[in-house]
């Protein structure tokens, strides 16, 4: 059973402000409690991420605000990057990345927050970012309307490809045996073996968001409000979720705190409103996902994110699994010799990954509170 404040959703705003709310459950039934509010930024917030205790926030004024959500502090500020920070991406507990309009990708360090590495290969600007669940490769995609796939064992580009399109989104299945590529109203699901298009879905509007709800389903939302779950490896659409918004901004889902055999679907509208709903996916062409909750704002919200102090029951919008591993698989990267290019600690991986940085413009260490309403 969810506590008080087990689950935390956190949007940013046109308005400059990223605005929490916890989710509790009283008399049996959901509220949405306001948690802080902070208007540090002086852009709107184009981009959020969470980890752990951790929070950054990328705006239009080109720099990444940072937040430690366990002392409820902003813990600082980092700008490394020439333009609006397009996306952000936390991988385990160690690293961040994030894209900007100036082309770059930047992986920072949690420890420290230096900024390790700038991959530089894109013309324009990076439009949306995706770390494999290994932690080897990742996509982007940018206004140059290209894909790159970027080894991160390296720390340089493995292949690009032209889509003749500007990507939008790009999402890797929690397999990482597919990705989703989306291109105005379409979201193309690609096999990464082959690298090829096993699957076009057609929204028939524009498409903000799209992620993996399971291997095999993907949840797309966009203009016109509604939430379509179809299946990613075939032509097949098992519910349409009307949800009563103008424009789905961002969603995501988490494993649902009252059974391990449901998901919650989270979603924010640029017409202020969070909502909240329950389903089963193993149902979801039977059974209409149930409505629990919503809160509005008040602002243009922009982007979101959802913390969960369980981190094994949270499902981001990047497709990724925020969990522990289990012991088969990788319990600390930076104990995996060249498994990654942001595995500093290992000589010999350094050697081949650290070059030269352009001096921070600005980076400045911040202890302020958060407010709290």
């Amino acid at each position: 059973m969810v506590g008080n404040c087990d689950v935390e959703v956190i949007v940013g705003t046109y308005e400059e402000l990223i605005v929490g709310y916890y989710v509790r459950k009283e008399e049996n039934k959901y509220v949405m409690v306001q948690s802080f509010t902070n208007h540090s930024h002086c852009g709107s917030i184009r981009s959020l991420s969470s980890r752990n205790h951790y929070l950054a926030s990328g705006s239009t004024d080109e720099t990444i605000k940072l937040f430690d959500l366990k002392s409820r502090t902003e813990i600082g500020l980092v700008v490394q990057q020439e333009g609006t920070v397009n996306c952000l991406q936390f991988f385990d507990d160690s690293h961040l990345f994030s894209g900007s309009e100036d082309g770059t990708i930047c992986v920072w360090k949690t420890n420290g927050w230096n900024c390790l590495k700038t991959l530089k290969d894109h013309k324009l600007g990076v439009t949306s970012f995706s770390v494999h669940p290994s932690g080897k490769l990742a996509l982007s995609v940018s206004k140059d309307k290209t894909l790159k796939t970027w080894n991160l064992v390296k720390g340089r580009v493995a292949f690009t490809t032209n889509i003749k399109a500007v990507g939008e989104l790009v999402r890797w299945s929690a397999n990482g045996r597919n990705y989703a590529i989306v291109i105005g109203n379409k979201v193309d699901i690609y096999d990464v073996e082959t690298a090829a298009v096993i699957h076009t879905i057609d929204f028939g509007r524009r498409v903000n968001v799209a992620v993996f709800v399971t291997d095999t389903i993907i949840a797309i939302g966009g203009e016109g409000g509604n939430v379509e779950f179809h299946a990613s490896n075939k032509k097949a659409i098992y519910c349409v979720l009307q949800t009563k918004t103008i424009r789905i901004k961002d969603l995501h889902c988490i494993v649902s705190p009252d059974s391990e055999d449901e998901q919650w679907l989270i979603l924010s509208s640029s017409d202020g409103f969070i909502k909240i709903w329950k389903f089963k996916p193993l149902n979801i062409s039977k059974e209409e996902p149930e409505f629990l909750v919503e809160v509005g704002t008040g602002c243009r919200i922009t982007c979101q994110t959802v913390v969960v102090k369980d981190k094994r029951k949270l499902k981001q919008s990047n497709g990724s699994e925020v969990e522990e591993k289990s012991e088969k698989g990788l319990k600390n990267p930076e104990k995996e010799a060249g498994e990654k290019v942001v595995d500093d600690e290992q000589e010999s991986v350094s050697q081949k990954m650290l070059v030269k940085k352009r001096k921070p413009k600005k980076q400045k260490v911040i202890n302020k509170k958060l407010t709290k309403n």
